[in-house]
This record gives C-alpha cells, sequence and structure tokens, in this order.
C-alpha cells in the first residue's frame, strides 16, 4: 500500500503497544453502531445497510492497497495490523460486517443480535485480557492464553444471560461461542464468533422448545 511521507506505519509503530487497544475501541464502536441498527431497524434494513458497507469496504481496500487515500489510509496505518496492510487493508472491518451479515441473514433477531454483541464484546474483552493480563498459554494454541478464553466465557454468559433470561442456554452457547473464539487461531473469529452464536441459540430454542 502505498503510503505519503506525511504518516507511515514506521511512524506509528513507536507505540504500537497500544495498537490492540487502538483496534479493540474501534472493534468496540463499529460493533455498537451496528447494533444501534439491528435494533431499530428491519432485518431487511440491516441487511441491506450491511452489504452496502461490505461493498464499500472491499472497494476501499483494493485502491488503499495501490494508492493512498486521504483519511482511509491514515485510519488504516492507525488501526489495522501490519500484515493486512501489506495483503488485506480493512481486513479486520470487512470480515467484521461479513461475520454479522451472515448471522442476520439465517438466524432470527434475538439469535442475531446475541451473535453480534457477543463479537463486539466478548472478542474484544478476552483479546485485551490474554494480551494485557494473560500469562499462560492454552495447550497447543499459542495465540490464546487460558485469561482471554475465560473472559471471553464470562462475558459471553453475562451478555447471553441478560439477552435470553436463560441460564441453562447461556452456558451452552458461552462454550460454543469461547470454543469457536480459540478456533479464530486458524480461520477468522470474525465469522466463527457471530455464526456459532446465532446457530447454538437457535438450535437449543428449538430442541429445548424455548
Amino acid at each position: 500500500m502505498k503510503v505519503t511521507n506525511r504518516v507511515s506505519f514506521q511512524q506509528l509503530k513507536h507505540d504500537e503497544k497500544y495498537g490492540e487497544l487502538r483496534r479493540k475501541l474501534f472493534h468496540v464502536a463499529y460493533g455498537s453502531f451496528l447494533i444501534i441498527l439491528i435494533l431499530f431497524l428491519h432485518k431487511n434494513a440491516v441487511l441491506f445497510i450491511l452489504l452496502v458497507l461490505l461493498l464499500i469496504g472491499l472497494l476501499l481496500s483494493l485502491l488503499a492497497k495501490f494508492r493512498h487515500l486521504p483519511i482511509i489510509t491514515t485510519m488504516l496505518l492507525l488501526f489495522d495490523r501490519e500484515r493486512d496492510l501489506k495483503t488485506f487493508p480493512g481486513r479486520g472491518a470487512i470480515t467484521f460486517t461479513l461475520g454479522i451479515f451472515l448471522a442476520v441473514f439465517f438466524f432470527t433477531q434475538r439469535a442475531y443480535f446475541l451473535g453480534s454483541i457477543v463479537l463486539t464484546v466478548s472478542d474484544s474483552v478476552a483479546t485485551l485480557v490474554g494480551k494485557y493480563l494473560g500469562k499462560k498459554k492454552v495447550p497447543f494454541l499459542k495465540n490464546k492464553t487460558v485469561e482471554g478464553s475465560f473472559s471471553f466465557f464470562v462475558s459471553t454468559m453475562i451478555l447471553s444471560i441478560i439477552t435470553t433470561h436463560d441460564v441453562l442456554v447461556s452456558i451452552v452457547v458461552s462454550l460454543v461461542a469461547m470454543l469457536s473464539e480459540m478456533l479464530g487461531q486458524w480461520l477468522d473469529d470474525n465469522l466463527l464468533v457471530p455464526t456459532s452464536v446465532g446457530l447454538s441459540y437457535m438450535a437449543l430454542s428449538i430442541i429445548l422448545a424455548r
């Protein structure tokens, strides 16, 4: 990606200690925006907006890979990971949007709302706890910590109980969500988390007739 002399990745790298914090603040802000849409708009309107955002994101990503785009390039330097800047600018935001789009498309309102809020909140909590407080690695998962995964489970439990008012369902959904977040080491958790949460909630609702 071409970058002007006014701002570069190297200029921002001195505070990369806080890079993940910046990314997760954007993650929460963007996710909160989408959750507001989900709460107040009809499903078809939400799907249309998400599709438009996806198309715009893909177009900007393609352009940003080869040329400097005012504001967009600066935002990418601030919030993107270095590897994504070189290969797929804006990857995180695009897969985040796609994950919620899939959840909204396939599941009921409560299911996709829960999937969206878990992706927005629990994923951020797990990443920050794991990065700044995590000490013990999860066996066979070098990029995951016990503290981060546990915080993901707890925050998902809280969100699920508030949303569903069902402790048993919340425990199962939280376990499924935590496992899908762990698989994010190999696959994209922006896609796995909202879809696994939505699917597990809908399956349990049918099985338990709730």
